[in-house]
């Protein structure tokens, strides 16, 4: 009749979809750093932190319409988010060059 099968090992546990894996993102940090400074946090899309993208871009435009609305005076606010924004990616973009994983919501130099 033939050798049976071994039995499986069970169900295997999915990937974590809110890791991001270094071999998935081969971007360069300082192109990173170039994108993130003339357009916010499209950067992010990048290497993966899609959501944190989404709701870096949001912030980006809406402090940036306040910012022209009220004359320049919502700039007190756009610029801090803005340089968070810039450094935020360029350090998520290094940990990822230096072979660190790291999650949708992992912020400056703390890693997976």
């Amino acid at each position: 009749m033939g050798t049976p099968l071994p039995p499986s090992p069970g169900p295997v546990p999915p990937a974590d979809p809110d890791l991001i894996v270094p071999a998935a993102t081969p971007t360069d940090p300082i192109l990173v750093l170039i994108l993130a400074f003339f357009f916010g946090g499209i950067a992010y899309f990048t290497f993966g932190q899609w959501q944190k993208g989404i709701a870096a871009v949001c912030a980006w435009l809406a402090l940036l319409v306040f910012a022209v609305m009220t004359c320049g005076l919502g700039t007190v606010f756009f610029v801090p988010l803005h340089v968070f924004v810039v450094i935020d990616s360029y350090m998520q973009a290094n940990l990822l060059k230096q072979g660190q994983a790291v999650r949708q919501w992992t912020f400056f130099s703390t890693g997976a």
